[in-house]
């Protein structure tokens, strides 16, 4: 990213060596930029399932495991912390290293498998359960944010198998 783009410019032009300015490519512009995309796209994420999550979790009478929702919660929130973070990082111009962006990811991978898992496993002992049944909204919206945990894990292999590709 040229300073020119740094300070407000337009971000696909690229200081010449001759001292002029070249337009940059769209292909070289998303390979330049997809792991800040694959960054948004993962923040968006955890925003939906933490989202989808809350009102069973506060209204629908799902809190019969602590356990369960402090994990649950401490995965979303948690790695909307650190994606944001690491937007911004990115957005101002600082590197991370390769590493540490695929510890993050594969962090990520394993934490939102866990906590996809786990509401799977308790949207399947409510629906199954014959004493209790949460309404059918509640239950739709905790399914929906276990396969958006599940989804946002594969995201996160994705990127961590492309960062590992692109920067060693």
């Amino acid at each position: 990213m040229s300073s020119e783009a740094e300070r407000g410019g337009d971000p696909q032009v690229k200081k010449a060596e001759n001292g002029g300015h070249q337009r940059q490519s769209p292909t070289s512009y998303v390979k330049e930029h997809w792991s800040t995309a694959l960054k948004i796209i993962e923040l968006l994420f955890a925003i939906f399932c933490i989202g989808l999550i809350v009102d069973p979790v506060n209204y629908g009478r799902l809190q019969n495991n602590l356990h369960h929702i402090a994990m649950i919660f401490t995965a979303f929130g948690g790695y909307m912390i650190v994606n944001s973070v690491l937007i911004l990082g990115r957005l101002s111009g600082e590197r991370i290293g390769w590493k540490t962006s695929v510890t993050f990811s594969l962090v990520g991978a394993v934490v939102f498998t866990a906590a996809g898992g786990v509401i799977i496993s308790d949207w399947t002992k409510y629906m199954y359960n014959h004493v209790y049944h949460p309404s059918k909204h509640y239950m739709d919206m905790m399914i929906s944010s276990g396969v958006f945990a599940i989804f946002s894990a594969a995201i996160y292999v994705v990127d961590a198998i492309l960062t590992y590709r692109e920067e060693p």
